[in-house]
């Protein structure tokens, strides 16, 4: 009896006590190195998401003035999940669990979207400007490659050699199908419908020299942006599909105006200073409780 109740003596109370289904987890864990903490990991991935939506937000409202530029809007996704118990799970008496623990890594970056919703229409009483009110892409060849690009931008302007071009910062982009001016143009006059016609000097009457067309794609979203208001086909997209402005569900022709940016400023803004909020919430967290 004495030696029983020394080892009694000895026992102490608290080992007694289960482990939780996270401690038992925790048991089956490597060491814990605080550099390469789970949950460190996963503010880390959201704070490199979040500043990726910055950059995107921020590159909306740079052009928020730019001819024809559709905003983009950054998508996200959960990460995968730690299984810890699956639902469904047989215990020791053969009943199943109602739910299970899944413990899940975060977010990330799931894409970004381009927004093709129509831009406000500017009047500019340039014979020269032409918006589309709808759907439809010019299109354009690119003297570098000889492929070929579309834009909604319709500031035309016409080179040295006669020829409709659409103008960029590097070099004029001939619109397809190419339409010459002639040297002795006095006017330029385009319908709604694409069509180009010419007052000549010393003529009265104008005369078509050429017909605008307008592109279409199954999944314009999935156009390759290349900057300078271009974008390129791609698998996604889908090939294009050609018709005169007003046909097959295309857009028509706003001749003397622009389409101008489809962004709004102030709901960037807003959408900036949340999303900054957000960040700021998280870079202190990682940085602990002094930062």
């Amino acid at each position: 009896m004495i030696v029983q109740a020394n080892y009694l003596e000895q026992e102490p109370a608290a080992a007694t006590k289960a482990p939780s289904l996270l401690n038992d987890a925790a048991l089956d864990a490597p060491p814990r190195d605080v550099r390469h903490d789970e949950a460190t990991k996963i503010l880390t991935e959201a704070v490199r998401a979040l500043k990726t939506k910055l950059a995107v937000i921020g590159h909306n409202m740079a052009n928020a003035d730019t001819i024809a530029f559709k905003r983009s809007r950054v998508t996200f996704e959960d990460g995968k999940y730690r299984q810890v118990k699956l639902p469904g799970a047989q215990d020791a008496f053969n009943n199943y669990a109602p739910t299970g623990l899944a413990i899940g890594l975060g977010t990330r970056v799931q894409g970004t979207q381009i927004a093709f919703d129509q831009g406000t229409i500017e009047i500019t009483n340039n014979s020269l400007d032409v918006a589309i009110v709808g759907e439809g892409f010019f299109q354009v060849i690119d003297p570098t490659t000889n492929g070929f690009l579309y834009t909604r931008a319709g500031n035309f302007a016409v080179n040295s050699n006669g020829i409709l071009v659409v103008g960029s910062s590097n070099t004029g982009r001939v619109v397809q199908p190419q339409i010459s001016i002639p040297i002795s143009t006095m006017g330029i006059v385009i319908s709604s419908e694409g069509n180009v016609s010419i007052q000549q000097y010393g003529q009265t009457q104008f005369s078509q020299v050429g017909q605008l067309q307008l592109a279409k794609f199954m999944n314009p979203g999935s156009l390759l942006a290349m900057g300078e208001n271009l974008y390129q086909e791609t698998l996604s997209s889908g090939a294009a599909i050609f018709g005169q402005p007003g046909t097959n569900s295309l857009g028509t022709l706003q001749p003397n105006a622009l389409e101008q940016s489809n962004v709004d400023f102030d709901d960037e803004l807003r959408a900036w200073k949340a999303t900054e909020r957000m960040l700021s919430c998280l870079e202190r967290l990682l940085g602990g409780p002094d930062r």
